[in-house]
């Protein structure tokens, strides 16, 4: 599968590119052509925001089209995914599409004319040729990137993912549905505004040592995602302590104190008495130890999973 590193669950939108989840492409983003080509005019050049976000999406075709000539046909829904799916490709794909911006502008082929003489206005109804629009760099791009390999480098039939300790992987597991998180720990899920908190109940669990874990990452408002490190219990709060100076507390008032968090709600896990300690395992998927203190979760059929949300999640 994928590197854990370098997957992506689902593509997404930024500044710098957007998601065709009908077509599974990305193209360049409205919001950063004048960047990406160096030209405070060119949506101004281009005749507006929709025959730029016309000739965006057309580059992106065409560019998937030149990356798609080098893949054995049977592999082009999975080489899809991965593009879709991977980090360092996603940024490969970006460069791509910059230079054929650019070398669309300077050799004329979008925004002047074509060698041929054929005026930008008449563009939409000119007959493309992929060699206008695809530079020798690009090109090197595609190759350079690892866009161009002709069948899959991964095994998207069987996906491994590792984890530092059971409670990451259980954890997972619940999230895809394959258990459920409850029949291995009491978990406690507290709404972000407090009101269905009470205090000494969650107090009494962290004094008889039963905490396991908390949400993390969490969404803290503002400032983005950032992962637990740590917490303090004090006479009247606990202190719970993520990255960078952000911070939750829960107060003995039956408050909830600290950094504003966007979650609805975040969980609390503590250790369930009589808790089922049979690691699962099933035809679709096995969770196994990895000899360090952590756990591996194989998937199996996992493209199948994939095919069924195409269009979808990818």
């Amino acid at each position: 599968m994928i590197p854990i590193h370098d997957f992506i669950p689902n593509p997404y939108n930024d500044n710098y590119m957007t998601y065709n989840k009908v077509f599974n492409r990305y193209s360049i983003s409205l919001k950063y052509i004048i960047q990406a080509i160096g030209d405070d005019e060119i949506i101004t050049k281009l005749g507006g925001n929709d025959n730029a976000e016309w000739i965006l999406n057309h580059i992106s075709e065409v560019t998937y089209a030149v990356i798609d000539s080098y893949t054995d046909s049977k592999y082009r829904d999975k080489m899809r995914y991965y593009f879709s799916h991977s980090k360092r490709l996603r940024e490969w794909l970006l460069k791509t599409m910059i230079d054929v911006l650019i070398y669309s502008e300077s050799d004329g082929g979008l925004y002047t004319a074509y060698a041929t003489g054929i005026n930008f206005n008449e563009m939409k109804a000119f007959d493309m040729i992929l060699t206008n629009y695809v530079g020798r760099m690009a090109q090197q791009f595609i190759v350079n990137g690892g866009l161009a390999e002709r069948v899959m480098r991964y095994d998207l039939d069987r996906m491994t993912n590792e984890f530092y300790d059971l409670h990451g992987a259980l954890d997972y597991m619940h999230i895809k549905g394959y258990i459920d998180i409850n029949d291995y720990y009491d978990r406690r899920i507290i709404n972000s505004n407090g009101n269905n908190f009470d205090y000494q109940e969650i107090r009494d669990l962290f004094d008889e040592n039963k905490f396991v874990a908390i949400q993390s990452p969490l969404d803290f408002s503002g400032v983005g995602e950032r992962l637990y490190i740590t917490h303090t219990l004090s006479s009247n709060k606990i202190h719970i302590q993520y990255e960078q100076g952000s911070f939750l507390e829960l107060i003995n008032n039956n408050t909830i104190g600290g950094n504003a968090i966007d979650n609805d709600d975040f969980y609390i896990d503590f250790k369930l008495e009589g808790s089922n300690n049979l690691i699962p395992n099933s035809v679709k998927y096995s969770l196994v130890p990895n000899g360090n203190g952590g756990y591996i979760v194989n998937e199996y059929g996992y493209w199948q999973q994939c095919l069924n949300e195409k269009g979808v999640n990818w």
